[in-house]
């Protein structure tokens, strides 16, 4: 069995070892978290093989379910290391000021080249390095090879300014990054935010074939580096889960799934006992059709009165219990969240799409772009409310009107 970060070597009952593909990364953490784990009793690292030795105890785990459970704790681990660059990213803050203060008075001062391409290449490593990670380790393209290849290539033309605005721009957003890594970024997934990190790794393959379809065609460097703009899904990534943790605190909801399931209910079933002229009037208003039944029908949800709760059945089959007087601000309040998420994603997209064709087609200088995109995401940031970021902690501790949602499977 093969997995991207590691590789199946040997097993027998009670014993597994494993191969690890990138031994230096997380293995600290690795190894304590697998100690907790009931029926894990021993685990052991051999340095000159890069493995990892595993001791079990069959009637608690069979051998597949112990290796899907080690897959998903990689994957988490790879997550971390995915969005790990923009939180040092926050860090390099004060540099990339100073970087841009250097490439503007470059001309003037008659700064050396060399000087500024240097604090350039330094301040830009948490992308290189990203990129680099992304192609040898989990095989992929990844969008910080495009920004990388973007300002590597602004940079020996000697165009220094829009570089540096990018990092500072990255620097900015890795600030409003830095306050995810409080949170549980899982329970902040939701479909609109795959969705875009979806798209966006189909279009980096034909992104850097158009580039370098372009240089053949036209000889010019420059004709074909506007395309290499095209990244709306790194603003995105900060943004969404941003937007989803400000609902869930409004609204009391365990996840953005279930946030966001409740915000596309079309369809909901009322037990005969809540049938009002009120309530159903007041969902038909936003835009949910009611059916008053007995039993639930499908597709759609089931709303039922228990005790002095209503209980609402999802389509997905969760079950949430709220109380009466909360229930149509609560969806009013997922409703609201998805609608920012969806409007920020057009803010930030479309003004990114914009930008690569304007400057394929007629010369807009990439100071001007990269001016554009950041202006895209601190409005998509303001717009979900989030200009000024706030910690986590204080967040979750804040008084709220609604109360916090009982979920059962």
């Amino acid at each position: 069995m093969n997995h991207p970060h590691y590789t199946l070597i040997h097993q027998i009952p009670g014993r597994v070892r494993l191969r690890i593909h990138d031994f230096n990364r997380g293995l600290f953490h690795i190894e304590t978290t697998l100690l907790t784990w009931q029926g894990i009793t021993a685990v052991r690292t051999n340095a000159a093989a890069h493995s990892l030795i595993i001791h079990y105890d069959p009637t608690c785990w069979q051998l597949e379910d112990l290796l899907t459970a080690i897959s998903h704790l990689f994957d988490t681990l790879a997550v971390a290391k995915d969005e790990e660059f923009l939180e040092v990213a926050a860090d390099y803050f004060p540099l990339s000021l100073t970087v841009l203060g250097l490439s503007v008075l470059a001309l003037p001062l008659e700064i050396p080249a060399v000087l500024v391409g240097a604090g350039i290449a330094i301040t830009a490593l948490p992308f290189i390095t990203e990129a680099l990670r992304g192609l040898a380790y989990r095989q992929r393209l990844q969008v910080e090879l495009l920004d990388s290849l973007w300002m590597g290539l602004h940079t020996l033309r000697g165009e220094w300014v829009a570089p540096a605005l990018l990092l500072v721009g990255a620097d900015v957003l890795g600030r409003y990054k830095h306050h995810l890594q409080l949170l549980d970024e899982r329970n902040l997934d939701t479909q609109a935010q795959d969705m875009v990190i979806t798209t966006e790794e189909y279009l980096l393959p034909p992104t850097l074939l158009g580039t370098s379809l372009i240089w053949l065609a036209t000889g010019s460097l420059a004709a074909g580096l506007p395309l290499l703009q095209l990244d709306f899904a790194t603003p995105l990534r900060v943004v969404l889960p941003l937007a989803v943790h400000r609902g869930l605190v409004q609204t009391g909801l365990p996840d953005g799934a279930t946030l966001e399931t409740l915000a596309q209910l079309r369809h909901l079933t009322l037990e005969p006992a809540l049938a009002g002229d009120s309530l159903i009037q007041a969902l038909n208003q936003r835009g949910i059709s009611v059916t008053v039944a007995q039993a639930p029908l499908t597709p759609g949800a089931w709303l039922r009165a228990m005790g002095s709760h209503w209980q609402l059945t999802l389509p997905t089959g969760q079950t949430i219990t709220v109380q009466p007087q909360q229930f149509l601000l609560t969806l009013d309040c997922a409703q609201a969240t998805l609608a920012q998420m969806y409007q920020a994603i057009a803010i930030v997209t479309v003004p990114n799409l914009l930008v690569v064709a304007a400057g394929l087609f007629w010369g807009l200088h990439p100071i001007g772009a990269v001016s554009i995109n950041t202006c895209a995401a601190l409005i998509a940031l303001a717009h979900c409310g989030l200009l000024i970021p706030e910690s986590p902690e204080v967040t979750s501790q804040s008084t709220v009107n609604l109360p916090a949602f009982a979920m059962s499977a």
